[in-house]
């Protein structure tokens, strides 16, 4: 049996103590993961949040522009597929030829996702700016980059096709912005 003095002392250096039967014994605290306060919940999440997949990271890395939440949308083509598709964001190419390159994760099958690239050339906007009479908008620059989606899954039958860019030439735009009502 442990006198009174020593579980007194055991307790105050360990931390705690419990009683099992009639001997108290006492156990140090192990303190893991300070960092992890319970009362500081947005330590935890910005931890949970740095272990994403790198893989995940280092596909869509550079892309900016993208949603806070990820919609899936669908859109039934004339090629009789439903694809679903989400908007990743987009970035800049920063080699001749200059432009923007507005990613989207898609899938015909609901199973497998692949990444569809729709490039708009600078030089394109300069000829589509100049069959409107004004700037290109950025909105209008996704809607472009929507319209040229929708186009490739009208047209394009094979996985194969949407391993490169998609590109529209500068009338295309300008089709696509009087579809949309902007010219």
């Amino acid at each position: 049996m442990i006198s009174t003095d020593r579980r007194a002392a055991a307790r105050v250096s360990n931390g705690a103590s419990r009683t099992v039967g009639e001997v108290k014994q006492s156990f140090p605290i192990v303190k893991t993961h300070t960092h992890f306060k319970a009362s500081n919940g947005a330590s935890v999440w910005r931890w949970l949040k740095s272990r994403t997949n790198p893989r995940e990271k280092t596909a869509e890395s550079g892309l900016r522009g993208a949603p806070g939440v990820a919609r899936t949308k669908s859109y039934s083509a004339e090629t009789g597929y439903v694809y679903q598709y989400v908007y990743r964001g987009f970035r800049k190419i920063p080699d001749p030829p200059f432009g923007t390159d507005y990613i989207f994760s898609v899938s015909r099958d609901r199973k497998v996702v692949f990444p569809a690239t729709i490039r708009l050339l600078d030089t394109a906007l300069t000829d589509c700016a100049v069959v409107s009479g004004r700037e290109i908008l950025n909105v209008e620059q996704y809607a472009l980059a929507k319209m040229a989606l929708f186009a490739g899954f009208d047209r394009i039958d094979t996985m194969e096709e949407w391993q490169k860019p998609l590109t529209p030439e500068g009338s295309e735009m300008a089709d696509y912005l009087r579809a949309l009502g902007r010219i």
